[in-house]
């Protein structure tokens, strides 16, 4: 569809059709009106490139309350990083998921454990220890000060 009205079909052909042939297979076939296809503007391209650095990633196990939403607790991650003065486009911080949760034994009630992957990547150097342990603990302290989680181990 473009603009609510259809520019092709897609539809497959009749098994008697097919069979008055001789073809044994299904048959898909398409018709596109391509002029219309091309009339809409193609958005311009944007690339971003390569990083040079390598990544860096860590896991961290937290001990939660089994109320707070993980997509809640990632955004505190990532505003942790944002509001480290980078601006956006140098901000290290690349991904965040979850890879493990677990309530019940060994976890006290009403709280749960979470196992997260953290992964940087800065445009400009390598990463050091110290920026690392830096980075870490302000998703720490500020998960810390914002859930009341705390790391676990």
């Amino acid at each position: 569809l473009q603009n609510g009205k259809p520019i092709g079909w897609i539809f497959t052909l009749h098994p008697g059709v097919a069979q008055a042939f001789g073809l044994e297979h299904h048959v898909g076939l398409a018709e596109i009106n391509f002029t219309k296809l091309v009339e809409k503007p193609r958005l311009p391209a944007t690339f971003k490139p390569l990083p040079k650095f390598p990544i860096t990633t860590f896991d961290l196990s937290l001990l939660i309350d089994k109320k707070t939403e993980v997509a809640d607790l990632e955004k505190i991650m990532r505003n942790a990083i944002a509001s480290s003065g980078q601006p956006d486009a140098r901000n290290p911080l690349r991904a965040i998921e979850l890879f493990d949760m677990y309530c019940g034994a060994g976890i006290p009630e009403g709280k749960k454990s979470i196992a997260i992957n953290v992964v940087f990547q800065p445009y400009e150097h390598t990463l050091t220890d110290a920026e690392i342990e830096s980075l870490c603990k302000k998703i720490i302290d500020s998960v810390a000060a914002k859930t009341g989680g705390k790391l676990r181990g």
